[in-house]
Order: structure tokens, then sequence, then C-alpha cells
């Protein structure tokens, strides 16, 4: 994604917040994510996924987890990845747990 995209996407996310009639979504956080990676707006991309996606289902997603561990991993912020990925596994295994 180029800057100008960055930028677009920034401005309807940040409207879609706004508004309160048009929840992001699993997809919406991933593609946030992404284009933050890939305009090396790391703290905004974590910023996301700390303090932005408040449901775990969304936070936990395979597709949301991946973008952020592939943005944080293509800026060498390789322990903050891990963190993200032991999470996720935790989480993983606690309801494989519960489930059964």
């Amino acid at each position: 994604a180029d800057h100008a995209q960055y930028i677009a996407a920034n401005e309807l996310y940040h409207k879609m917040q706004a508004n309160r009639l048009l929840e992001p979504d699993k997809n919406t956080f991933a593609l946030m994510i992404r284009v933050c990676g890939d305009q090396n707006e790391m703290q905004q991309a974590i910023d996301i996924w700390e303090n932005q996606i408040n449901n775990d289902e969304v936070k936990y997603d395979q597709c949301v987890v991946s973008c952020l561990v592939d943005a944080l991993s293509k800026h060498g912020l390789l322990d903050k990845a891990q963190q993200i990925v032991s999470a996720q596994q935790r989480r993983r295994s606690y309801r494989e747990r519960i489930l059964h």
C-alpha cells in the first residue's frame, strides 16, 4: 500500500469509529494493521491490536494476528511478534481445555 492508500484507509477507519453505526470487524482491523505495517506505522498497528480491538474473538482471529506478526517481523520487532504468537497459543490452549 502506498502512503495515499494508508491515509485513505486511516480516514475511513476513523469515520467508522466516529459513526458508531459501522462497527469495525476482523477484516477492517486486519486491513488497518497491514496498511500500518506497510507504512512503518508500527506504533499505530500495535495500538490498534492492544487498545482498539475489544473483542477477543476478533483480536485473536488468525488473519488479524497474522497481519500483526507479519508487520512486526518485517520491521525487526521479533520479540513483540513472539509475544503475540505466544498469547494466541495460550488462548487457543485454554479454549481447547474448556471445550473438552
